[in-house]
């Protein structure tokens, strides 16, 4: 081949086919090692404070808290209610 003649280049498909690369990478270990990166992450960032975040839950409006110190969840219809939880959860004593 002389060399004005240049070899078009292949394309991703086809450098896939030849290098035997799935079509889809499987997701189980990506998910797994990404609740491990965030675990770690929260671990260092020393962010132990409520987690609190509104979300749409068919149609209607939720307030979502969690707790990374107990890993407890909790769901409220309307903000009162979380402001009651949040209220009696700061005046709990402390278990042991």
């Amino acid at each position: 081949m002389r060399k004005s003649e240049a070899k078009a280049p292949i394309s991703y498909e086809e450098y896939k086919r030849l290098e035997l690369i799935p079509d889809s990478a499987p997701t189980q270990p990506r998910r797994w090692f990404w609740q491990w990166l965030q675990a770690v992450l929260v671990y260092f960032d020393g962010r132990s404070g409520l987690r609190v975040w509104q979300a749409s839950q068919n149609g209607q409006i939720v307030w979502r808290v969690y707790d990374p110190i107990t890993h407890r969840r909790a769901e409220f219809a309307d903000e009162l209610d979380l402001r009651v939880w949040l209220e009696e959860r700061y005046y709990q004593p402390a278990s042991v």
